[in-house]
């Protein structure tokens, strides 16, 4: 005849320490009854005035008008000053500029031929050898003032050029600098409102961290 056999669950209990238990009652109680501490209920930055919110639309409108506007005015300018000097005597106003110059001498030397022709006519010696000679020294004088006027208003006009070229050259940095301008002023801007957005999120997390350190 057999035994049934059977099995048995024992239960062990952990007491503190007579000593010890009353401190570590106290400790959960105070525990149990903390609050966290609320975080400065109020904003702790403070909003932007209304004059620097008016600076910034300015600096933007600035930024995007009349800072572009300069900017791509500077390199046609720039470009035009940097090229082959000799490309400006074909401009039509350089060419107005010589005919206006040379006009005056060309007034001067027809009415000279006329009265040689005149003279001629009078003394029956038209087409003579002494008409000849006459006309002959009247245009030779024209074309030498020409001449003059022409040289020296072209050499003027690229000396000027050289002189424009040499300008620019020193100022590339200026210019360059003021290529910038525009994508300058919006980068700051753009700083100036990243880093005011950002004012907010740092407050939470400050608060976040606060209240985890005082539980």
């Amino acid at each position: 005849m057999s035994k049934g056999s059977g099995s048995q669950t024992q239960t062990t209990k952990s007491e503190p320490w007579e000593g010890q238990a009353p401190y570590l009652r106290d400790i959960f109680q105070q525990a149990q009854n903390m609050t966290p501490q609320q975080f400065y209920p109020d904003q702790t930055y403070a909003n932007p005035d209304d004059i620097l919110l008016r600076a910034e639309q300015l600096g933007e409108q600035q930024a995007l008008g009349g800072q572009t506007d300069i900017a791509n005015a500077l390199v046609p300018g720039f470009t035009s000053l940097m090229a082959d000097p000799s490309t400006r005597f074909a401009d039509p106003m350089f060419q107005e500029a010589l005919r206006a110059g040379t006009r005056p001498m060309e007034e001067s030397a027809s009415r000279l031929l006329q009265q040689a022709r005149r003279g001629a006519t009078q003394a029956g010696q038209l087409g003579g050898s002494r008409q000849g000679i006459l006309e002959s020294e009247v245009i030779k004088d024209l074309l030498t003032k020409q001449s003059d006027v022409a040289s020296k208003l072209y050499g003027d006009v690229y000396g000027d050029a050289l002189k424009s070229q040499a300008v620019a050259m020193q100022n590339i940095p200026t210019i360059m600098s003021g290529l910038q301008a525009p994508a300058q002023t919006l980068q700051q801007l753009g700083n100036i409102r990243t880093a005011r957005a950002q004012l907010p999120i740092d407050e939470a997390m400050k608060g976040i961290i606060l209240i985890k350190m005082q539980i």
